[in-house]
């Protein structure tokens, strides 16, 4: 089972560590709900639900969730569980469980737009994971590892 929760304080996906060859997601979590064949240089895509991991010459870049409103998350046939019930997808929820887990966090002033009509922040960890929230509510988070090199 991967704790969501525990995924957006430490930026790590249950076992997957960062640059985790692809052939070992698909063997623990799988076959693929969906991915797109892509050439060797080119990203790869896989999907699990709302779950979702980039790979770059079949090493785990990224590891993202999509909350949808109104539902737990929707991970296929991966045991999740976390940011349920909805409200622990505020944003004070989310310093809070931040805060308690001693993780810092700040504001990504280029990402975030302030103005009353989209009103949407998208906030970064020390551990490099991205929350973007709409009005005061988590929708989606991702853990960036950074550059894979061939």
């Amino acid at each position: 089972m991967v704790d969501l929760e525990r995924f957006a304080i430490s930026g790590l996906f249950g076992p997957l560590l960062p640059g985790t060859p692809y052939p070992v997601v698909n063997d623990m979590f799988g076959e693929l709900e969906l991915d797109w064949p892509t050439n060797k240089r080119a990203p790869l895509f896989v999907k699990y639900g709302d779950i979702e991991f980039m790979f770059r010459f079949h090493r785990l870049t990224t590891a993202a969730c999509n909350l949808v409103e109104g539902r737990p998350v929707d991970a296929g046939r991966l045991p999740v569980q976390g940011f349920w019930p909805e409200p622990r997808r505020t944003r004070a929820a989310v310093a809070d469980l931040l805060a308690q887990n001693g993780v810092t966090w700040e504001l990504d002033v280029r990402a975030s737009s302030m103005t009353p009509e989209e009103s949407s922040q998208v906030w970064v960890t020390e551990n490099h994971v991205h929350l973007a929230f709409f009005q005061g509510t988590l929708q989606s988070f991702l853990a960036d590892y950074g550059p894979i090199l061939p």
